[in-house]
């Protein structure tokens, strides 16, 4: 089997120029609210709001879709156009959503609350991840895989994935179009993975270890040593 390379564009910005924002928080979370109607909802303020400030919302489980649905909204504050070389580009605006079991320990009561600096880590995960491409002057895309954090249980790293769909994009009233991306959290040594055999397979091996299931699983097995 032939080696997979992928390929990473980054570009640092550079300079303090005055850089054009965006605020489709209302659109984002209006279009998710669509495709989960009548869940109850919490909103996980940003803890930092620079270069953009990533809120995350939690979408609660329901009896008829008993799974949380988690998603980031300002991370489409600001284009990655410029860190293509200002090339202006449907796919410069993101936004990153993630799924987990319906009796996942957000605490003792099973609740999350927006009182408390030490958010579950999974909101801290999308809101670390959604700010990453502004922090390191980078675009992303499907199939890139992005270091994390040792924080986040045992996964170290995460692959970019993208569906067909209503969960591939938003389109805004202006025009635009917000790619959405779902982070799946890997194991190092799936990261390691990765480069020898890209994102399509890697994540048919991860699936396999989580009963076909894309409900992040902590205690899932390694697809690296399966």
């Amino acid at each position: 089997m032939s080696e997979y390379v992928p390929s990473f564009p980054s570009h640092a910005v550079t300079g303090e120029t005055e850089r054009e924002r965006y605020d489709y928080s209302r659109e984002v979370s209006l279009y998710f609210a669509g495709l989960f109607p009548e869940r109850a909802s919490r909103v996980f303020k940003a803890d930092r709001l620079q270069p953009v400030g990533v809120d995350v919302t939690v979408l609660y489980p329901t009896e008829e879709e008993p799974f949380y649905f988690l998603y980031t909204t300002g991370m489409s504050g600001l284009s990655m156009a410029e860190y293509l070389g200002g090339a202006a580009d449907d796919a410069c605006l993101a936004e990153l959503y993630m799924m987990l079991p319906g009796d996942w320990p957000f605490s003792a009561a099973r609740d999350v609350s927006a009182d408390t600096a030490d958010y579950p880590w999974p909101v801290r995960f999308l809101a670390d991840v959604g700010r990453f491409p502004h922090e390191n002057g980078m675009w992303l895309s499907y199939g890139f895989v992005l270091p994390t954090s040792e924080r986040y249980v045992a996964f170290s790293d995460a692959v970019l994935l993208q569906f067909d769909g209503e969960l591939g994009a938003v389109r805004t009233d202006d025009g635009k179009v917000i790619q959405l991306f779902m982070p799946m959290p890997l194991y190092a040594e799936e990261a390691d993975l990765y480069g020898k055999i890209g994102p399509d397979e890697l994540t048919e091996r991860v699936l396999q270890c989580n009963k076909g299931s894309f409900f992040v699983n902590p205690q899932r097995p390694n697809a690296a040593k399966a």
